[in-house]
């Protein structure tokens, strides 16, 4: 798969974001269709999650879909197997930044984003996620995400993606 220019990430973040809720739920239902599993790993968020938190999670899980589906030649079905794969590589790689410093975790970041087949777009979920922090000084504490929901949603958001990646390999 050709690498995903950001102004493909930004045209697909637009257009979904600026979708009426009957065409979001459109949306929705076809991924449902097409990639079963990958949505219902996406809406299984963790009880402790807020409305606000697994809905904003929803939101950016469809939106990834949206952009491999767009940009992959083709796209084969997700299974648990392989959510369940991934999860546990993308967990063992959050144990090891939890372990670093401030300094070094942010190196291994900047190593994973150098490294990563599609950079734009798993840019795109952390600057989502940062983008809904900037914006919490206008929110209530229920419409905001809390800081232990955002590793939980970046950890579910990277596997969601590196399974999109690997089903269009």
């Amino acid at each position: 798969m050709q690498m995903i220019e950001p102004e493909v990430v930004d045209a697909i973040w637009s257009k979904v974001g600026s979708m009426e809720e009957e065409q979001a739920m459109g949306l929705i239902n076809t991924m449902s269709e097409k990639q079963p599993e990958l949505l219902t790993y996406i809406m299984s968020a963790p009880d402790e999650f807020s409305d606000t938190e697994a809905e904003q999670m929803l939101y950016i899980g469809v939106v990834l879909w949206q952009i491999v589906d767009h940009s992959a030649k083709k796209l084969s079905m997700i299974s648990e197997e392989m959510i369940i794969d991934l999860e546990e590589k993308n967990i063992t790689l959050m144990e090891k930044l939890d372990g670093e410093s401030e300094g070094d975790g942010i190196a291994v970041v900047e190593d994973l984003l150098a490294n990563y087949p599609q950079p734009h777009v798993l840019a795109s979920i952390s600057e989502a996620l940062v983008l809904d922090e900037d914006e919490d000084e206008d929110q209530s504490e229920e419409d905001s995400i809390s800081e232990e929901a955002r590793g939980t949603m970046m950890l579910i958001l990277k596997t969601a993606l590196d399974s999109l990646l690997k089903a269009a390999a």
